[in-house]
């Protein structure tokens, strides 16, 4: 009864080659879709690439850069693929640039081969991908140098990008007469350096001290110290050029460059443009992480004066490649070259404090040539947490009684002017403190403005004296 549900024989063997034909058809349409794949795009997230290729090598410049915007062209990004054979071509391009907020940066983006401009659109999308479908270019047989390079008007300054070639689907290659199609063999991601975009660097001075009188000798002597500083990009400096004015000949005068005590230039004033010419064989670094001390020291200087002034700076910024000079002028100062002098300094440094009697400070006195008239001196001094009881003045060991203490301020007054030699003499201070504890300090300074001095009838005070200001003294406990 159930026999109409029961396949005949003839049946059975039609249905089995109607299923083969299907079976067939179905895996033969699978294997046109597959083949298909290969040659379609899938986006950012997936493709359908079949296998990699040892034909090719990525090599992607990972150095960091410092480029300066506003000066024209800027190439940004630098990469080489090397062909292992003449029958490679490139097909698609995908790179991620981190740090892209603002695509208008790329809105004008080259790209270059071996240095020949490549006339292929940028896609660029929301996400920081620039995308490029180069249809089967052609790479040259060995090295095939990359480089994206951008119009710098667009960029901001602070802005810092970075490229990668994130995944093995960021460079699509073909190969041979069937252009069959292949990814590069090697570890993703491939990054760029950093690149950040800096202003065009500036050079600019300070002055760290002059020294206004000093002994005309055949030895070196400093004249001045001056320090140069840059807030943007690396210069190589290699020239600086100092004017000097004076009624003096300076035929036989030596003038030395010295970089932190290191001497790096020699030069000689040319007295028709007035200028000493100061040329860096081995340019100074100029970053800007530390600036750059230098001091100008000269021998065989008559007796006069000379004014200074730093006029230029000379260098090449390192990202820009452009000339870069001093900003402004710096005045060096007006050295007055004299055969005498007084010179003053620290004998004796003492930093411990007692209760009773201390040594606050002594000091040396001494004229360069002849005797000089030394008319006042003046010191102040300070006291913290403690008490001054008493103060002695002592000149070569003798007590002296000619001195005031009022306000702080220690003056020696001279019942006739000193008469300052060669040999000089000693002055020492001391202090007799009470109620002292932790924490308590006397501080001592000699004023260097209220020294007033003489010499062959005109008046000077201590500003203008070598090896001043000394140090301030400081007593503690």
């Amino acid at each position: 009864m159930f026999e109409h549900l029961v396949p005949s024989i003839g049946q059975e063997g039609s249905s089995r080659k109607t299923s083969l034909t299907f079976y067939i058809i179905a895996l033969f349409l699978a294997f046109i879709i597959f083949i298909s794949s290969l040659g379609i795009d899938k986006g950012s997230s997936t493709s359908a690439y079949g296998y990699t290729f040892e034909k090719v090598d990525i090599q992607v410049d990972n150095q960091d850069y410092s480029l300066v915007s506003n000066i024209g062209d800027l190439s940004v990004f630098k990469f080489n693929i090397i062909a292992k054979d003449s029958d490679t071509f490139l097909n698609k391009l995908k790179v991620y640039v981190q740090g892209l907020y603002n695509p208008l940066i790329f809105k004008d983006l080259r790209i270059y081969h071996n240095g020949v401009q490549l006339g292929y659109e940028t896609i660029i999308d929301e996400y920081g991908y620039l995308s490029f479908d180069l249809e089967n270019y052609p790479l040259s047989y060995g090295n095939n140098n990359f480089s994206f390079v951008i119009e710098s008007s667009n960029i901001n300054i602070g802005d810092i990008i970075q490229f990668s070639f994130e995944n093995p689907f960021s460079i699509i290659l073909s190969h041979g007469k069937n252009k069959l199609l292949f990814t590069p063999s090697v570890s993703y991601p491939l990054n760029s350096g950093l690149i950040s975009f800096v202003e065009q660097g500036g050079i600019y001075t300070y002055l760290d001290n002059t020294y206004p009188f000093f002994l005309s000798s055949d030895t070196s002597t400093k004249l001045t110290s001056f320090s140069i500083s840059n807030l943007n990009e690396i210069v190589d400096i290699h020239k600086l050029i100092i004017n000097c004015k004076t009624e003096e000949s300076l035929d036989n005068s030596l003038f030395v460059l010295l970089n932190n005590g290191s001497a790096v230039s020699q030069g000689v004033y040319n007295k028709e443009t007035e200028v000493i010419d100061f040329n860096l064989f081995n340019p100074l670094v100029l970053s800007n992480k530390e600036d750059l001390s230098l001091q100008l020291h000269v021998s065989k200087l008559l007796e006069g004066k000379y004014s200074f002034t730093l006029e230029n700076i000379e260098g090449i910024g390192f990202s820009s490649g452009l000339d870069i000079n001093l900003d402004n002028k710096l005045f060096l100062g007006d050295i007055y070259v004299k055969d005498n002098f007084l010179v003053i300094k620290d004998k004796y440094n003492n930093n411990q404090l007692s209760e009773g009697w201390n040594t606050l400070q002594e000091i040396s006195i001494r004229s360069t040539n002849n005797d000089i008239s030394l008319h006042k001196l003046d010191w102040s001094i300070e006291s913290i947490a403690s008490n001054i009881d008493d103060i002695e003045v002592y000149i070569n060991n003798t007590k002296i009684d000619n001195f005031i203490f009022d306000n702080n301020i220690l003056n020696i007054i001279f019942d006739y002017p000193l008469n300052i030699d060669t040999q000089g003499l000693d002055i020492k201070i001391l202090v007799n403190v009470s109620d002292i504890k932790n924490g308590s300090i006397i501080k001592s300074r000699l004023l260097s403005n209220n020294i007033i001095w003489f010499f062959d009838g005109d008046e000077y005070n201590g500003d203008m004296l070598p090896y001043l200001p000394l140090d301030p003294i400081i007593l503690s406990y």
